[in-house]
């Protein structure tokens, strides 16, 4: 395959996911995010099975476990404290965690992680403030 100068909008998970993958296929990649702060929003994200699957495949799963907390199942619970439900979820990875939640901030260090581990085939454009599509007819 012959190598690209890649263009990536957007520095969140799916921008930075694509970097990992395509800089290890040696592609040349640019990341344009329009936060220039890299701002951290929100109190977390949980990530199902699938997203497991994606990080071994991708060779970084155990950096990303240690951004967060693997389980394998969900508890529902009554607002009087009382537990309702307790559902197991799959694994898709034998040895690993069907689920993994982070906080925020870690969840963030560790995408973010994956922009040094493209060392001299990533480089970053920020801020982007605007930007305008024109469609072609």
């Amino acid at each position: 395959m012959r190598h690209q100068n890649i263009l990536i909008i957007g520095g969140g998970i799916g921008g930075l996911t694509s970097a990992i993958a395509l800089g290890r296929n040696g592609h040349q990649l640019t990341i344009v995010e329009r936060d220039p702060a890299w701002a951290v929003y929100g109190v977390g994200i949980i990530q199902q099975s699938n997203v497991v699957r994606a990080v071994k495949q991708l060779g970084i799963i155990d950096d990303y476990l240690s951004a967060g907390f693997g389980f394998d199942f969900v508890e529902v619970y009554l607002p009087n404290g009382d537990r309702a439900a307790r559902l197991p979820t799959p694994r898709l990875v034998d040895g690993y965690p069907a689920n993994v939640g982070s906080g925020a901030r870690h969840c963030t260090r560790f995408w973010g992680n994956g922009r040094r581990r493209q060392g001299r085939m990533c480089a970053w454009v920020l801020p982007l403030m605007r930007w305008t599509m024109t469609a072609i007819t």
